[in-house]
């Protein structure tokens, strides 16, 4: 008797640890349902293969991409997406993975990343292979999706076709359910062009500058008892008329290449005097010899002028040669600082913010921190560059927009970056 009593007691605990099987949740399959048509724009990154087969991976790969709806979801070309860093430092590997993939969709704007694995062993007489499938949504880089099936090759079936086939059983919870018809237009050719020519630009050997540690020297005194240093915006007294007289074009034997004065490690900096404008123009060592006097107004250089036309349209961009010490606002290249400083001193009325950027690190606290110090050290280098403080913002943005991937020094350099904006 005891020991019926006792086997039905352990019978009821068991039952009770048992999970009961509930239907699911409807809030939670409208949610996932509601997210998963929400995937407009997919990035299908090349599966990860850790399987003895070398091209079991490609395989499952190309049958995900065949399966999904293009009337639903598009798909951004695997081929395009390895041309985009063909030949150069930020080649992609063969197979892609879960960080790298979600990176990729963040570079073309994609809303989610379809990525995954095959692992295991294709060969010998037990095989036992694996694929795995995430979807998830990038920025938030919530998982939308998961599951993991085995890959069994049936009688007469290569291990090729069982990984297609089992891609698509993996994946067939989402394939019906992902996107939704409509004209929304995936992949912004033009943000997918700069990442192209930034991985281009990738491949050209970096220019080599000496740190900027020391503060730097004021600038030279005026040269007449009309300019000054603390006024190097445009004046309300000032006329075209009243100070009429040209700039001197410097000449060979005055450039500062020939120069006997003495020479410190940091640039130092120069200023003439628009006189239809009132306004100083401070440039750096690198253009000097390109400005020219024309019609009382200084030329500019070609960078110098394209900055000046991108300001005028209120374009975004970002400002070449400036890099930083790493992470640290610390400034080892700023010719780019300087020609946007003469950009503005040509466009008087025209404010800019400065935003920072960085690559992903440890948490997004401190890239938004990071990129922080960078705006402010590269605006604050405007203003010593002589343009007026009430023109110039700065704001820090973390690791958004990445332009290029962070699994090379070199990503995570151009990662690193300035960009203005015309408020």
């Amino acid at each position: 008797m005891r020991r019926t009593v006792g086997a039905l007691a352990a019978a009821a605990l068991a039952a009770c640890a048992m999970p009961s099987a509930r239907p699911p949740d409807p809030a939670l399959a409208t949610a996932r349902a509601v997210h998963l048509a929400r995937v407009r724009c997919l990035l299908v990154a090349p599966l990860e293969n850790a399987s003895d087969e070398p091209l079991v991976a490609n395989a499952a790969t190309g049958a995900l991409v065949s399966a999904i709806d293009a009337s639903r979801t598009s798909v951004y070309p695997i081929d395009e997406l390895r041309a985009l860093f063909e030949h150069t430092p930020l080649e992609l590997p063969a197979g892609v993975s879960a960080s790298l993939a979600l990176e990729l969709g963040e570079l073309v704007s994609a809303d989610a990343v379809l990525y995954g694995s095959v692992e295991g062993r294709a060969r010998g007489p037990e095989p036992e292979v694996t694929l795995t499938l995430k979807l998830a949504a990038t920025g938030v880089r919530d998982t939308l999706f998961w599951r993991s099936v085995r890959v069994v090759a049936r009688p007469e079936e290569s291990i090729m076709d069982a990984s297609r086939r089992a891609a698509l059983v993996a994946a067939e919870p989402i394939l019906e359910r992902m996107g939704i018809p409509g004209r929304k237009v995936c992949f912004d050719r033009q943000r997918i062009d700069r990442v192209r020519h930034l991985a281009r630009a990738a491949d050209r050997p970096a220019a080599v500058s000496n740190p900027v540690t020391a503060p730097l020297p004021p600038p030279p005194p005026p040269v007449g008892p009309a300019e000054s240093n603390d006024a190097p915006t445009a004046t309300a007294t000032a006329t075209p008329t009243a100070t009429a007289t040209p700039l001197a074009t410097p000449t060979p034997s005055a450039t500062p290449s020939t120069s006997t004065s003495t020479t410190t490690s940091t640039s130092t900096t120069t200023s003439r005097q628009s006189p239809a404008l009132d306004v100083q123009l401070v440039h750096a060592p690198s253009v000097r010899s390109t400005l020219r006097a024309r019609d009382g107004f200084p030329a500019l250089t070609p960078r110098q002028a394209a900055f000046a036309s991108r300001l005028a349209s209120r374009e975004r961009f970002v400002v070449e040669d400036v890099a930083f010490d790493g992470r640290a606002p610390r400034l080892v290249e700023q010719e780019g600082l300087a020609d946007l400083a003469a950009a503005l001193a040509s466009s008087p009325t025209v404010k800019v913010r400065i935003e920072g950027f960085v690559d992903a690190g440890r948490s997004p606290r401190e890239d938004l921190s990071a990129s922080m110090e960078l705006a402010r050290t590269a605006g604050r280098r405007l203003i010593e560059l002589g343009v007026s403080r009430d023109r110039v913002t700065w704001a820090g943005r973390g690791r958004d927009a990445p332009v290029a991937p962070n699994f090379t020094a070199r990503g995570r350099a151009a990662n690193r970056r300035i960009e203005v904006v015309v408020p």
